[in-house]
């Protein structure tokens, strides 16, 4: 999933049209995935490769010889696909993954954004960093201590389901444009009203990770 330039100026308006009317500094982020989830490959490839191993050896067993070779290369084959399919097909990996494993990569890749990209690093502690991790088709929103002091974590929700929602729909730009319009909203019915900023102290651009 790429962005057109459209999109990513569509996104970059929205941005600071959020930063002009409130005293939040917004930072949309995207990534493909959150982890490279090695974990699936392996066991995939054990199931794959295992699985047409032992039907052979029942052929063989009901008195079917079979070659080893051929046993052999039948599991290795196998064992290929195993390994590459959940790297090249979504949904072999989202069935592979646990929930709660997902959401933990998903948490921490988005910490670790909110770090690289100094959220923290505005005057007054007021940044809000939008995550979104396209496989997880997961949002996580962090916000600096400036604004959590005024917004509890539920508030977000109708932002994330923008976002969710465009995604599936395979309308990921309209999503997240919408979400930083919510974001707006919220900002604004907490208290965040304008004020004049000395300088743009975030970058209004859509990351990409």
């Amino acid at each position: 999933m790429h962005f057109s330039e459209d999109e990513k100026s569509k996104i970059k308006k929205a941005v600071q049209q959020v930063e002009q009317q409130t005293a939040g500094e917004v930072v949309p982020y995207f990534v493909k995935q959150s982890d490279s989830y090695h974990e699936a490959s392996w066991l995939l490839a054990l199931l794959f490769g295992l699985f047409p191993s032992l039907m052979l050896l029942a052929v063989s067993v009901l008195e079917f010889p079979v070659d080893p070779v051929i046993l052999l290369a039948v599991g290795s084959v196998f064992t290929v696909i195993g390994w590459f399919s959940p790297r090249f097909i979504p949904i072999v990996l989202r069935l592979a993954i646990n929930p709660d494993t997902f959401s933990y990569r998903v948490s921490q890749r988005a910490q670790q954004a909110f770090l690289a990209e100094e959220v923290f690093n505005t005057s007054d502690r007021i940044g809000v960093l939008i995550f979104i991790s396209e496989l997880e088709r997961k949002v996580i929103v962090l916000a600096d201590k400036g604004i959590n002091a005024k917004v509890t974590p539920d508030a977000w929700k109708t932002l994330v389901d923008h976002i969710v929602k465009g995604i599936k729909e395979g309308q990921k730009g309209d999503g997240i444009v919408a979400a930083i319009k919510e974001c707006e909203t919220i900002l604004l019915a907490n208290g965040f009203t304008n004020r004049i900023k000395e300088a743009n102290e975030l970058s209004d651009e859509l990351r990409e990770g």
